[in-house]
């Protein structure tokens, strides 16, 4: 069971193969603030983090990161998989979860799609019947094509889930107080605020909503501690970057070996191009 300002979900099965993925950066909850306020303010900003020891953390732009030796990143490759400023974020929200685990997202609805790649054709879903529009349509209108269930049910009345329940409902999903209505469900009751401490798989935010707060911001998270969830949603985040998602096979059939360096050419001089990397080839076969 999970919840935040706008959305709960209960999975209880984690069936799809993932990716190994090293531990989020905010995988150990920082204890250091007693207060939830001063941990929203505090955590993940270090100042002797940044070069220059800035009090608010720097802005990460850079899409691509120099690596010290081909496929072997410092820490971060690509800017989808994580950047500095991405961390900062992610740790600061597990921590407000009690969570070991965060992963941002471009948008709420981004991590709804996440979420919702842990569901297989045959299983159940219970959500609540007024929930974000685009929430519904995605439910109703696209993963209901691939065999998935949808109960739209009015959470309101605790007793309503309970009803529902059928031997293959893997998830529960509700918004509390729902848009546009305004329902209020009695979220003690089924699944209780910051679920986490008190056995919740997963948490989604849209950081857009009452996170952010001032209609400037488009991201959503995915917070838990179960490390197959987190496995499940680093996957799904890098599912479609270039070349690391065609299967070996393929790979090798295009020539695109593990020993292939792609190189981007953009208003660099030949020459200077020509020997950056012979320099570079010398110095890495010492």
């Amino acid at each position: 069971m999970a919840v935040n300002g706008n959305h709960c979900s209960n999975v209880d099965q984690y069936r799809r193969k993932s990716i190994k993925s090293g531990p989020s950066d905010a995988e150990t909850c920082d204890t250091t603030f007693p207060s939830f306020a001063t941990k929203a303010i505090h955590v993940g900003h270090i100042p002797e983090d940044w070069p220059y020891k800035e009090v608010i953390p720097p802005i990460c732009l850079s899409t691509t990161f120099k690596q010290s030796s081909p496929a072997e990143p410092d820490k971060h490759d690509y800017i989808r998989a994580g950047n500095s400023t991405k961390d900062c974020l992610e740790k600061c929200l597990a921590t407000l979860e009690d969570a070991k685990y965060c992963r941002a997202f471009s948008s709420g609805l981004a991590a709804t799609t996440a979420l919702s790649n842990l569901l297989v054709p045959g299983d159940h879903v219970i959500c609540s019947d007024d929930v974000y529009g685009g929430t519904q349509r995605l439910f109703r209108r696209i993963l209901a094509k691939n065999g998935i269930e949808f109960e739209m049910v009015c959470t309101s009345n605790a007793a309503n889930v309970g009803k529902a329940v059928k031997p293959n409902t893997k998830m529960v999903w509700i918004e509390s107080p729902s848009n546009p209505l305004l329902k209020v469900s009695d979220i003690a009751e089924i699944c209780k605020l910051r679920p986490l401490a008190l056995g919740a798989d997963v948490v989604m935010h849209s950081i857009t909503k009452y996170i952010n707060g001032h209609s400037d911001v488009l991201m959503g998270c995915v917070c838990t501690n179960s490390e197959e969830v987190d496995k499940q949603m680093t996957f799904y985040q890098l599912a479609l970057m270039t070349h690391a998602s065609v299967p070996k096979d393929d790979r090798e059939k295009l020539g695109i070996g593990d020993n292939l360096i792609r190189l981007s050419v953009g208003l660099e001089n030949a020459e200077d191009l020509i020997k950056d990397l012979e320099n570079a080839l010398a110095n890495y076969k010492k």
